[in-house]
């Protein structure tokens, strides 16, 4: 596939519209968990994950003893929220198993997707996790849910495999799995072919994610006047979101223009205190730092790195890491 200068951006149609739900034949709630289960599968096989969501969240409400509604819950909420956020649900699911006369293999898949977040458990956690997938390999949510902690738990051949095993079982996977798919091409190097899929995800669903991971592979493949073509189109659609800011700087940073750079990673973080999109801080915090180090603005450089060590949420190697810089950045700037 041959991506000339410009065509990506020609290549994105970007179209509105709402995708109604379907109701039920007699356009009633769901008779039974299974009934409901089944009707947000159909959904979320369709490519429609936010539909399914919304529908898996009502049937969470009218059926809240169902293990299973609500894994498939919190496997679509882990998919694209905050770590913190996915925790709540996974916690109700293996509060519903603990209650339960027999063991619960939602609960247990719930269990072993929170020890990941352990430094001490995560190997443990994941290896229960895959065998707990392996057994229940007929069960898509149990895949998705191993697909997404084989990315938590940097092992992107395994993620690539479950994500593959997605895309075969469903008519049309929903973008969170393409793109969970692109990702794990991209963490082995195969931007080319990751490329292929950002392109088909984005011209389907143009979201400010998507756009992000567009922008960010054309940068790893020194695509940078694309890059910063996407960046500025998300910037034009999708003004309160701050992914189009951000990637501008990047590509700004690529290209020498620190000043620019400087501006658009500071709009970023403006825009990210009011908006409800999920963004990741730290890395425009450490993109911005290192381009006031190319500027020898260190004092001013080693405040932004300081600012990642205290993000709430931090993990502990990104605070080490952060602290690290900072210390350097100072003592650049007495010398």
């Amino acid at each position: 596939m041959q991506v000339r200068n410009g065509f990506i951006v020609a290549a994105l149609v970007l179209a509105g519209g709402v995708v109604a739900l379907p109701a039920q034949a007699d356009n009633k709630p769901a008779k039974s968990a299974t009934e409901g289960y089944q009707s947000a599968w159909q959904l979320w096989s369709k490519g429609d994950s936010v539909q399914a969501e919304k529908a898996l969240q009502a049937l969470v409400a009218q059926f809240p003893q169902d293990s299973h509604l609500g894994l498939f819950l919190a496997a679509s909420i882990a998919a694209h929220a905050s770590e913190a956020e996915a925790d709540t649900y996974f916690s109700r699911v293996i509060e519903l198993g603990a209650k339960s006369a027999k063991p619960s293999p939602d609960a247990l898949a719930a269990q072993h997707f929170l020890h990941l977040g352990d430094p001490d458990s995560a190997n443990e956690a994941f290896s229960s996790l895959g065998a707990l997938a392996q057994k229940n390999s007929q069960n898509p949510v149990f895949v998705w849910l191993y697909a997404q902690a084989a990315e938590r738990m940097q092992k992107p051949e395994l993620a690539e495999q479950a994500f593959k095993t997605l895309l075969k079982s469903t008519k049309s996977a929903p973008a969170v799995v393409r793109q969970g798919y692109a990702d794990a091409l991209e963490a082995q190097g195969k931007h080319f072919f990751a490329l292929e899929h950002r392109l088909k995800i984005t011209s389907a669903e143009p979201t400010p994610t998507t756009l992000h991971a567009l922008s960010g592979n054309l940068k790893s493949l020194a695509r940078f006047t694309e890059a910063a073509s996407v960046a500025t189109l998300t910037i034009k659609k999708f003004p309160s979101a701050p992914q189009g800011w951000y990637d501008l700087g990047v590509s700004d940073a690529a290209t020498r223009r620190p000043d620019l750079a400087v501006a658009n990673f500071s709009k970023a973080l403006e825009i990210s205190e009011a908006s409800s999109e999920k963004f990741d801080k730290s890395a425009a915090l450490l993109a911005w730092g290192t381009c006031l180090e190319s500027q020898k603005k260190y004092t001013e450089a080693a405040d932004k790195f300081r600012r990642v060590a205290a993000l709430q949420g931090a993990s502990a190697q990104l605070v080490k890491e952060a602290t690290k810089r900072a210390r350097a950045a100072e003592m650049a700037g007495n010398n």
